[in-house]
């Protein structure tokens, strides 16, 4: 392989659409869900998860999340 050659071993495929992604990006994904809802249930307790969020609060923590991972 050449030095800049990149090693398709640390990729997957993606379940829904089948495209081939590094497999890095589904560990960001999932920490970013899991500290969006810890954020929100941080902020509002009495929020649970089956009560849902409008895209709006959602984005919002979100955006929170990916700046903080």
């Amino acid at each position: 392989m050449k030095p800049n050659e990149k090693n398709d071993d640390d990729r997957v495929t993606c379940p829904i659409c089948g495209h081939r992604i590094r497999s890095s990006f589904l560990t960001v994904h999932v920490t970013a869900e899991q500290w969006t809802l810890k954020r929100i249930q941080q902020d509002h307790p009495e929020w649970r998860e089956e009560d849902g969020v409008c895209t709006r609060c959602w984005d919002h923590y979100r955006n929170l999340a990916v700046k903080g991972i």
